[in-house]
């Protein structure tokens, strides 16, 4: 299945993170301590498939407001879509507008088998609808780069959840 950003196609490569910002630390007897304050969000980096310079240019601006996108699912994910209908390692959109990744396959949705934990209480939507909020990411912008007057390379694109 192919995925588009603004209209154009996602290629690799792709990456999804999970940022969760964690506290880890030493005590005097060594043992780990961790904590974390429950926040988590979603980041991509990927490259978009562009036919003119124009295109390319188009693709980084515009980074001050929140977009949506389908949020893309993994290709065993979409592969496992016809025998159960929440795949492990799917993505799922929340009424409160939060991507969540499914834990184990499902054929139903339980809040208990959904990374990060969700509060009680919401619907969710289907695979196929899943949709992540974003901003683009302005801390490593990477603009287009051009090779002996080609275009060799549209940039890269990095967008973080909108929470």
């Amino acid at each position: 299945m192919k995925y588009y950003f603004e209209g154009y196609e996602i290629v690799t490569p792709f990456s999804i993170s999970s940022n969760e910002p964690m506290f880890d630390a030493d005590t005097i007897s060594l043992k780990k301590q961790r904590a974390s304050q429950g926040a988590q969000r979603w980041e991509m980096s990927f490259n978009i498939v562009t036919t003119t310079p124009a295109d390319a240019l188009l693709s980084i601006i515009d980074f001050d407001s929140v977009q949506s996108m389908t949020m893309p699912q993994l290709n065993d994910v979409n592969d496992r879509l016809t025998t159960v209908n929440y795949p492990k390692g799917a993505f799922v959109t929340g009424s409160n507008n939060k991507v969540y990744m499914v834990k184990s396959d499902a054929s139903t949705i339980a809040d208990s088998n959904l990374y990060p934990t969700p509060p009680s209480g919401l619907t969710y939507s289907t695979v196929a609808n899943a949709t992540i909020r974003y901003y683009r990411d302005v801390s490593d912008l990477r603009g287009i780069t051009f090779s002996d007057g080609i275009l060799a390379d549209p940039g890269t694109i990095n967008i973080i959840e909108a929470l």
